[in-house]
């Protein structure tokens, strides 16, 4: 059998990657060394408990990010039920309780705020990070496609 695409390794992205381009009539081959698909969005057991390892946050979900479009192609807005999370994430240590917000301005002034010696690699991440975002918002969507 011949395939156009092979994709090797189940995980999120390769299980997306394969969705989308069967989806578009492609023959898609998809190897896999674990014994199950997912990556690591999966569930395992030890003794008599369960653990469910898989993706639980989501960086929104803009309206012009890849992953909105993904999620849209595949339905999943009208199977899935998406619940806004404030807290982007959270780090204790060395005498910090950090809870970081899942708005970027507002956790950047957290940070500048716990971290003032820091101010000018702060606001140089940030300003990084949204030019990134900007550049990848602005690849039309045809584009993408022929990539």
């Amino acid at each position: 059998m011949q395939y156009v695409v092979i994709i090797i390794g189940s995980g999120l992205g390769g299980l997306a990657a394969g969705a989308k381009l069967a989806k578009e009539g492609k023959k898609v081959l998809m190897l896999e060394q674990h014994f199950q698909v997912g990556g690591c969005a999966t569930q395992f057991k030890r003794k008599e408990y369960t653990f469910e390892v898989s993706l639980h946050e989501l960086n929104g979900l803009n309206k012009k990010d890849h992953i909105y479009r993904i999620f849209q192609d595949f339905d999943a807005f009208e199977n899935l039920t998406f619940l806004k999370i404030p807290e982007f994430y959270r780090w204790i240590g060395h005498g910090a309780d950090i809870i970081v917000p899942d708005n970027a301005d507002q956790a950047k002034d957290i940070l500048i705020n716990k971290f003032p010696h820091e101010e000018k690699g702060i606001q140089k991440y940030f300003t990084s990070l949204f030019k990134i975002r900007d550049q990848l918002f602005r690849m039309p969507e045809d584009q993408m496609k022929k990539n």
